[in-house]
């Protein structure tokens, strides 16, 4: 059972890194508060031992490169310090909980795992890593978790039902702040004027690209683009956000640059296109009819697909 549950460790690390963060937190909170014998610790040494070999061995990019990342992540993720109190106040509710959790039992798992989020969240601030602030779960989960359970587990009829009711409060409040959402579901002008002045419209998306660019086509186009074209299938030459495992990432946005620039010439254009293996471009403004380009449809915001002739 532990070398299975090193294997999913690893797996969950190598499907989206930060959610293996926050998993490893939650799963050494657990381990710390059972205090297990010496035994089970040898165990759970050797379902790590495979995970890291897992992880090691995956051959499709190198996992501990994200450790020499450097300072490439942190300027993506500076946001998520800002306005913590104005985003964050309702979890105090759970903060209270966790406090009386913690009276009960110094080594609740809800407790340990909160101040292991905590620990990491606060450290990313103060040292200036702000990527470490997509722990954030970590603090928020167990929080969120321990008010729930108040309201139905503590002791006396009385304080469950008063913990239902603040609870209750918290998430009607909560669930007023996020109310634009409902324009998602429900066309705006059906909505309340108070809650259709929340809606934001949405990204529009990329989808009016998909009738002609195939899964796993190359798509050229610029960062703001290449943020979302991925997640209809194709590849784009250069990754919207950082990414540490690819090698030549550097050279890839270099390549990007010197095609959208006003004066590359159109035979460096070209060889970009078929370097990369290029078969489709996403550009907006003047038309690009020229230089091995076929204008194949219009999308929103100006933009154009263009086709690599052959």
């Amino acid at each position: 059972a532990w070398l299975g549950l090193g294997v999913l460790w690893a797996v969950i690390l190598l499907c989206h890194q930060f959610s293996g963060v926050v998993a490893s937190l939650g799963a050494l909170a657990t381990v710390l508060a059972a205090r297990p014998a010496r035994a089970v610790w040898g165990r759970a040494a050797a379902g790590l031992a495979l995970g890291l070999l897992v992880l090691w061995l995956w051959p499709y990019y190198d996992f501990f490169a994200l450790f020499g990342a450097g300072s490439g992540l942190e300027s993506v993720h500076r946001a998520l310090y800002r306005d913590l109190v104005g985003r964050f106040w309702l979890v105090l509710l759970g903060v209270v909980a966790l406090g009386l959790r913690w009276r009960r039992d110094r080594w609740d798992p809800l407790v340990l795992f909160f101040a292991l989020g905590l620990v990491v969240c606060a450290g990313g601030w103060l040292s200036g890593h702000y990527s470490w602030g997509r722990a954030l779960p970590a603090v928020l989960i167990p929080a969120q978790t321990a008010a729930a359970l108040e309201a139905v587990t503590a002791g006396r009829r009385r304080v469950r039902t008063a913990w239902a009711c603040v609870l209750g409060a918290a998430l009607l409040v909560g669930a007023w702040t996020q109310a634009g959402t409902l324009g998602y579901v429900v066309p705006p002008g059906r909505l309340p004027e108070a809650v259709a002045a929340k809606y934001r419209q949405p990204w529009v998306g990329y989808r009016w690209i998909t009738p002609w660019v195939r899964y796993g086509d190359v798509v050229l186009a610029r960062t703001s683009e290449a943020r979302q074209i991925p997640a209809y299938g194709p590849y784009t030459v250069a990754p919207g956000y950082p990414d540490f495992f690819l090698p030549d990432e550097a050279r890839r946005a270099d390549a990007v640059r010197r095609y959208f620039a006003a004066g590359t010439a159109p035979g460096v254009r070209q060889d970009i296109v078929r370097s990369y293996g290029v078969r489709w471009v996403v550009d907006r403004g003047a038309p690009r009819e020229t230089g091995g380009l076929r204008r194949v449809a219009r999308g929103p915001g100006g933009q154009v697909l263009y086709a690599v002739v052959p």
